[in-house]
């Protein structure tokens, strides 16, 4: 007993050993994780406290270069704006010094755009800053020395962040503003004094020496050095130019294949287009690519680089015109161009490649203080030429970019553009405004590289809808072709359709061409205007200085208010009609019909406003018409109504937008609403009757486009549908010029409103004695075999009486259209005549039987005796 109980006490010490002992090893590893957690969090929370300090110290550093930056902006404008205040409080323009000055701190402002990178750069760096400091408040141990420590320099970081922002926002504001300030005046300040006679000689010696050996050699030297220096990029750009120099010949051949195959007329694919684009653009960009890299490589004292790119960007332009108004060119072989306009264009380009580039070239190179002071003899005569060269072209009689349907006003605009902007250019040069011409002239070129690369893309489009085209065309055929040898018995005709089945799931080419090329022309309308805004905006702000030149000055009484409405209370007073003549008065004193005074500035963007609304107007109907209307199932009529109702509201939206920018509002004009109100009442009634009703011929739609009409005696179809009448077009081809309100409010036979279905009826006499069953099986006969005459509703045969001298049958029929009315009621009189004549029916006519009963004696005795 005392064994087992011992053995009992010992197997227990055991078990609380064992479990003393695993017990122990627990701790020991939960200690050595805890210790080794602790270990992680330390590092952690060192290294995100490391890196939070550098943070903080960029950020300081950021903050300091961006408040230099807002001091430097604010200190210029308040320096400029001080300068230009005494200018022009002295009654003077700015002079060029001040002009040059302003210039200078243009360039030396930080730009908006990568004020407005930073300020998102830094809110991005506060929201990741935020983030991270949320992560830490979850993550690590609450109320610990160093957690506390990098939550607060987190938040230091945050607040250095936030006041960067704030100062990154402010100096943003300030330079977009003094930008704004500065791109408002710079266009309109000159840069040098007018040219003078002198400068012609300082200029000719200055060429003489552009081109002396000592020029030269530095020219050279700076060469040589950039070779040495980069051999491996001149040998990666040169390499690729001489061997296309040397196959300049096979492009030209290849161009000349590719011209041979786009005009033949079983070209069905637009790569010979495409491809001869591709060469041309190889072929003409040689020598300009050539000037390019000199103009970026060369590092001569004497400006040569800027001369170079001025020529490679002219010879750039020219060369590729000059080679696509070649004979084997895109212009010609293409995309259909005229000849005699292919080789004006050839001609013109080809003296032009010489002479521009030159004198553009000298006066870029030539504008640096060590040689002449501006160069600007060479950059007029370069401007002559190039109004010489606009004028030869653009020319209205010339008609080098009409096609047939071009108006003649767009030519013309066209024209005057083209001319007056080198010659703008070319006096501006010569009074001094040197800096305003050449910004003037980079966005020039920009706008003339664009329209030269949109047009080859309408005219490549354009090339791909006619090939498109004719693969439709060769398809039919080939399916109609197909369909006929099969109705021939051909073999395997079951699979093939019939020739009634592909016409009636034929294409109509025609109509998918017009709409694609509308489509096309609408697209680069589109990118046209939105490309050619993103041009021209930076220039803008120089044009509000128009708002300045008052063209008209609306004028206000010069005595006050308070003293106006004592005068008018005494009198009011004294006599009520005195009142109420003095009130009249004050009115119209205070009233004018313009409510501010019109700007230059006002007058030209009211002409813009109309410009574009005539645009807007003759366009934007037929696109919607196009992408829209054509989808919807509308009734007959309703997308002309649509289109028609639009185009009112564009152009009068427009007017109303154009008047709104010359000030004229409708408190200004109330009275002339008034006075056109008591005129529609009177004199203008016809004319307003007559504009609801044209409203409401196209919403109810009693008359539409096409439509057979008969209005008094006047049967024609509706041509045209206008604001104030409606063109019916007769039978004769005249046209009759009908009120609208006469549809509304007379009487109106539309033939085709609901049903194009007519009925006809012809009226036959028979003489008494006739078959008459034989003559109702005959005309039976005849209209049923009629193939304009329906089935479904039958025709039919009516006896209808017994006339005076002839038995009265009624023919009916009814034909699908109009159209055929007259000429089916035609065909069956010959018919009916023919087949009567055969049968030996006469067809009756009036007869009366006179008898005499008495004659006088006289009138008996001239009765000639029967022999």
């Amino acid at each position: 007993m005392s064994s087992v109980t011992s053995n009992k006490t010992l197997h227990t010490l055991i078990l609380l050993l064992v479990c003393s002992l695993t017990s122990l090893a627990q701790t020991q590893k939960s200690d050595n994780k805890a210790l080794v957690s602790e270990t992680i969090d330390a590092e952690r929370t060192e290294s995100l406290e490391s890196s939070v300090i550098e943070d903080i110290k960029t950020t300081e550093q950021k903050i300091k270069k961006t408040q230099a930056q807002l001091d430097l902006v604010t200190n210029y404008r308040a320096n400029a704006e001080k300068r230009i205040q005494l200018i022009e409080s002295a009654g003077l323009s700015i002079d060029a010094k001040t002009g040059q000055l302003l210039r200078q701190q243009r360039s030396q402002l930080p730009t908006v755009y990568s004020l407005k990178q930073q300020l998102d750069q830094v809110n991005v760096e506060i929201t990741n800053a935020e983030i991270t400091l949320l992560d830490l408040s979850n993550s690590l141990e609450p109320h610990h020395q160093d957690t506390d420590t990098l939550e607060a320099n987190y938040e230091k970081y945050i607040s250095k962040l936030d006041e960067l922002a704030k100062i990154t926002r402010e100096t943003l504001n300030t330079t977009q503003s003094y930008t704004y300030y500065l791109d408002e005046r710079l266009l309109w300040i000159p840069s040098i004094k007018p040219v003078q006679l002198g400068e012609f000689k300082t200029e000719l010696s200055a060429i003489i020496k552009l081109f002396s050996p000592s020029s030269l050699e530095s020219l050279f030297k700076s060469l040589r050095r950039d070779i040495i220096k980069s051999p491996l990029l001149w040998i990666a750009v040169l390499f690729p130019l001489i061997i296309l120099f040397f196959f300049t010949s096979k492009i030209k051949r290849a161009l000349e294949k590719l011209a041979s195959r786009a005009q033949h007329r079983d070209c069905l694919t637009i790569a010979p287009s495409f491809f001869s684009t591709v060469l041309s653009l190889l072929l003409s960009q040689l020598l300009p690519l050539a000037l390019f890299f000199l103009a970026w490589r060369c590092d001569s004292p004497v400006n040569w680089s800027s001369g170079f790119f001025a020529a490679a960007i002219s010879v750039s332009l020219l060369s590729f015109l000059n080679i696509i108004a070649t004979q084997y060119g895109l212009l010609e072989s293409h995309f259909g161009t005229e000849k005699h306009k292919t080789k004006l264009l050839h001609f013109h380009t080809a003296w032009a490649l010489v002479a521009i580039p030159s004198l553009l070239f000298l006066s870029y190179s030539l504008h640096s203080a060590s040689m002449s002071p501006t160069g600007r003899i060479s950059f007029m005569l370069a401007m002559a030429l190039c109004l010489y060269f606009a004028h030869s072209l653009l020319k209205p009689s010339k008609r080098l970019l009409a096609s047939e349907h071009t108006p003649n006003w767009l030519l013309k605009t066209l024209y005057s553009i083209g001319v007056l902007t080198p010659l703008i250019y070319l006096l501006g040069y010569a009074i001094g405004y040197i800096a305003s011409v050449q910004t003037l002239l980079d966005h020039t070129v920009i706008t003339i590289v664009f329209i030269a690369s949109i047009s080859i893309f309408a005219r490549l489009s354009s090339r791909w809808v006619l090939i498109s085209r004719r693969n439709f065309a060769k398809h039919q055929a080939r399916k109609k072709h197909e369909a006929l040898k099969a109705e021939q018995g051909s073999k395997n005709s079951n699979d093939i359709p019939s020739i009634e089945e592909i016409e009636a799931n034929s294409v109509d080419i025609q109509a998918i061409a017009t709409q694609t090329k509308s489509i096309i022309r609408f697209l680069t309308t589109v990118i046209s205007m939105i490309a050619l805004w993103n041009i021209w905006s930076p220039v803008l702000p120089a044009f509000t200085a128009l708002d300045n030149v008052t063209v008209v000055q609306s004028h206000h009484p010069a005595y006050s208010s308070d003293a106006q409405t004592e005068e008018n209370s005494s009198s009011a007073n004294s006599n009520p009609v005195s009142s109420i003549t003095s009130a009249t008065q004050s009115s119209d004193d205070n009233s004018t019909f313009f409510s501010n005074s019109i700007s230059l500035g006002d007058i030209i963007g009211a002409i813009l406003i109309i410009a574009f609304t005539l645009v807007a107007a003759k366009n934007i109907p037929g696109l919607l018409e196009l992408s829209v209307l054509r989808r919807i199932n509308l009734k007959p009529g309703g997308n002309y109504a649509i289109t028609t109702v639009s185009r009112y509201l564009i152009i009068t939206s427009g007017i109303l937008a154009a008047f709104a920018q010359v000030g004229v509002t409708w408190s200004s004009v109330k009275w002339l609403a008034a006075a056109v109100t008591l005129g529609i009442g009177f004199g203008l009634q016809e004319i307003f009757a007559n504009f609801v009703a044209g409203l409401i011929i196209l919403f109810e739609r009693p008359v539409r486009l096409g439509d057979i009409v008969t209005i008094g005696d006047v049967t024609g179809r509706v041509s045209q549908i206008k604001i104030r009448a409606t063109t019916i077009q007769q039978f004769n081809n005249r046209e009759l010029l009908v009120p609208n309100k006469e549809f509304i409010t007379g009487q109106l036979i539309n033939w085709s409103l609901c049903d194009n279905t007519l009925r006809f009826e012809i009226p036959i006499g028979i003489a008494y004695g006739s078959d008459t069953q034989k003559a109702t099986e005959i005309l039976h006969e005849i209209i049923s075999k009629h193939p304009h005459v329906l089935k479904d509703p039958e025709p039919d045969v009516l006896f209808q009486e017994f006339g005076a001298s002839s038995l009265n049958f009624v023919l009916r029929g009814f034909v699908n259209h109009y159209q055929y009315l007259l000429s089916t009621q035609s065909e069956l009189h010959y018919q009916i005549d023919e087949a009567f004549r055969e049968a030996s029916i006469e067809i009756a006519f009036p007869q009366t039987d006179i008898h005499i009963k008495s004659l006088p004696a006289k009138a008996l005795e001239d009765i000639p005796e029967q022999q």
